[in-house]
């Protein structure tokens, strides 16, 4: 957590009042608190928080780890059929349709070999996670995402920086 230190040293000085931007410079502060994040109970207090740790780990240890939602219509999935996972799936109008956050980010084609590992400095590599433009936008989901993203995902990122800042 030395480079996390140097950071906010060199952004924050001896400043009484961080201003948003200069949270936005503190890129490895964000690349910490997208791998996890724990909050202590002196900490929790100025976020208005009661319990002793509140966890906002949100790639390792997501807040919702699994979730559904309900076709409004009948679809395909182009893969996940099959014994092989290669062939399509049929969704008729109705069919509930689960999936786990917690696997998704910790799948190894996306994060690399290491993915079950706590490692900020990912976020600075070439992440097959960001080879693609559907895999950027839904492979990292803390807050979910699409229509139904959550209305508060604005709001503990800036709070857990300020708060280790």
């Amino acid at each position: 957590m030395g480079r996390l230190r140097e950071e906010i040293r060199s952004v924050a000085g001896n400043k009484p009042n961080l201003k948003r931007e200069d949270l936005k410079k503190m890129t490895y502060l964000s690349n910490v608190l997208k791998e996890s994040m724990f909050i202590t109970t002196s900490s929790a207090n100025g976020l208005g928080l009661t319990e002793t740790k509140t966890n906002l780990a949100l790639r390792l240890y997501p807040s919702v780890p699994v979730n559904s939602r309900t076709a409004l219509k009948t679809t395909t999935l182009p893969t996940g059929g099959g014994p092989d996972g290669l062939s399509p799936v049929l969704i008729r109008r109705g069919d509930a349709v689960a999936y786990s956050v917690y696997s998704l980010h910790r799948r190894k084609d996306f994060y690399g070999a290491d993915a079950e590992d706590f490692r900020p400095d990912r976020w600075e590599e070439d992440l097959p996670l960001n080879r693609d433009e559907t895999t950027a936008n839904w492979g990292y989901l803390p807050f979910n995402g699409g229509p139904r993203v959550c209305l508060g995902r604005k709001l503990p990122l800036p709070k857990a920086q300020w708060l280790a800042a």
